[in-house]
């Protein structure tokens, strides 16, 4: 055998054994003895034989072993720490460590309100918490990534507040690494100095081999202020702004795609007199961003990629996936039950969810397998029961059956005989009123209708602000018996949000306006004018 064939099979062993759990003395036995060159016979044939014959199985059954070891549902875990997992907590951060095999999670306000600065590490069944020495001071809001090309977590900034919890709060702008066993405070020559009254993100960028940081400066000039957006990258010693040509000019998160960086944010106004959210990729020097589609996943959801199956995952009350080029509403059988802490975990090839990201009443730990979620570790604290008064999603005639069951002192009660395909339905009601939502399939229709006063946005000085002729309506602005109000954002898009609002004659035990009768609200987005109008004639 010629020495590059030698070394061709040395290295093919080498990468399926270094995923294998097995001695570094045995994995060097092993490859040299299999591709040994040929060598004299000695007296003893039959003790070379079986000690080749051994070293082969071993072989064989270390690639076994280790690929059983991969599977999605099997973590060699040592037993140590508590499969118990961590108090819930808001606006903490967890990140997954690759050097150290371990989801990291820190800081953020316990279930009791309490700002903590604890570190706890999870390697696929066990929590273990860490007692630093030295530790960053306790926080919230913070943001936290891996940094592949130094091996350690970064931390930087957050909410920081006074021990004795009547000064308020401040942003923090301090920078920490951590090396899976203690933190150090990094000193660098350059410091953003980013307000935390708007969100930061944070997530290493695999194009430029650091890790990047978006948010916002506060800049006062005489008596107004503005947040300007900032963007920097640390390189494991300092922080280096970048001056991108674009930048996002709202907050979000940032999501790694596997190839490139993005960055999910809310847009600045009404596109379109709707409200969508926005993806903005990193392209190396500039924020680049990416045609509308079907942006409907809320920006302010958690994502993680999912590697195992080439797309980003985000959850926002829905599952969602992002292939590249549109969002995708998921149709899984169980879901987490609040927006948790989202982070792919190499491990067990999944992405794991973790308690609430905006709540401290859950501590569950989820995992997507694709397709849908499996709950790995129950937690100490459940989420709070629904209310009575509450049903869905369902159903549209489910929830109709439901409001006219339990609307009792409010007449009449108007529910539409005719929706677009496809819808299904939320609704709360007291004896007094309700509350409906109803939405499409993939989120781009939405409707609500209620016994309520509305306090809508304004619109812009092209919104459309018409009296209507419409049923028996009571006087209220218009002044005119028999006319609502109908508004819509943006006349020239068909699609727009639009809203229509009167007081039908009509009893509540509880009037809630200076007109008699029953304040009723219904508004659309994603509907025709044609379509909206369908709805509003069909109530009954």
């Amino acid at each position: 055998m010629s020495n590059s064939t030698r070394d061709r099979i040395a290295a093919a062993f080498e990468r399926e054994l270094a995923e294998s759990p097995v001695p570094p003395s045995l994995r060097t036995l092993a490859i040299r003895e299999a591709v040994a060159a040929p060598r004299h016979r000695s007296n003893q044939p039959q003790l070379l034989a079986l000690v080749a014959a051994i070293l082969v199985v071993a072989v064989v059954a270390t690639l076994v072993i280790g690929s059983h070891l991969l599977h999605p549902n099997a973590i060699p875990a040592k037993p140590t720490g508590s499969t118990t997992p961590p108090s819930p907590r808001s606006q903490a951060n967890l990140v997954y460590d690759t050097a150290n095999r371990n989801l990291v999670l820190f800081g953020g306000a316990t279930i009791d309100i309490k700002v903590v600065n604890e570190t706890w590490t999870w390697d696929g069944k066990y929590w273990t918490l860490h007692r630093a020495a030295v530790a960053p001071a306790s926080r919230f809001g913070a943001v936290m990534a891996y940094d592949e090309a130094h091996h350690d977590v970064v931390l930087y900034g957050g909410f920081l507040v006074s021990a004795s919890g009547k000064g308020g709060q401040t942003s923090a702008t301090d920078t920490w690494a951590w090396n899976g066993t203690a933190w150090k405070e990094q000193h660098p020559l350059h410091q953003p100095a980013l307000s935390f009254d708007w969100p930061a993100t944070m997530q290493f960028d695999p194009v430029s081999r650091t890790v990047l940081l978006f948010g916002f400066k506060k800049a006062t000039s005489q008596s107004q202020a503005a947040m300007n957006p900032e963007t920097w990258s640390w390189n494991g010693s300092d922080w280096i702004q970048l001056a991108p040509a674009a930048s996002p000019v709202n907050f979000g998160e940032m999501v790694s795609g596997g190839t490139y960086v993005y960055l999910l944010a809310p847009a600045a106004g009404r596109v379109g007199g709707r409200y969508v959210s926005q993806m903005w990729q990193w392209e190396g020097g500039t924020w680049r961003l990416l045609p509308a589609t079907n942006n409907e996943l809320s920006p302010v959801s958690s994502a993680a990629f999912d590697p195992q199956h080439g797309r980003i995952v985000g959850v926002n009350g829905d599952t969602w996936t992002w292939d590249g080029s549109r969002w995708t509403r998921q149709h899984v059988s169980a879901q987490p039950p609040a927006v948790g802490y989202l982070v792919y975990f190499p491990p067990l090839h999944e992405v794991i969810s973790f308690g609430s990201l905006f709540g401290n009443t859950n501590n569950d730990v989820w995992a997507w397998t694709g397709s849908t979620w499996n709950k790995l570790e129950a937690g100490t604290v459940g989420p709070l029961p629904s209310p009575s008064g509450e049903l869905g999603p369902t159903t549209p005639a489910a929830v109709d059956a439901f409001v006219r069951q339990t609307v009792k002192t409010t007449s009449p009660v108007l529910l539409p005989t005719w929706l677009p395909a496809g819808m299904e339905a939320r609704v709360t009601a007291t004896a007094d009123g309700f509350n409906l939502d109803y939405a499409s399939d993939q989120r781009d229709k939405q409707i609500f209708l209620g016994t309520v006063v509305p306090n809508p946005p304004p619109g812009t000085p092209g919104s459309s602000d018409t009296p209507v002729k419409f049923r028996s309506a009571i006087p209220q602005k218009y002044g005119q018996s028999g006319y609502a109000e109908y508004f819509v954002y943006d006349p020239t898009a068909p699609l727009s949000a639009r809203w229509l609002v009167w007081n039908e004659p009509g009893t509540m035990a509880v009037q809630q306006t200076k007109a008699p009768g029953v304040p009723y609200f219904l508004s659309a987005e994603g509907l025709t004018d044609q379509e909206f109008w369908q709805v509003a004639n069909s109530l009954k």
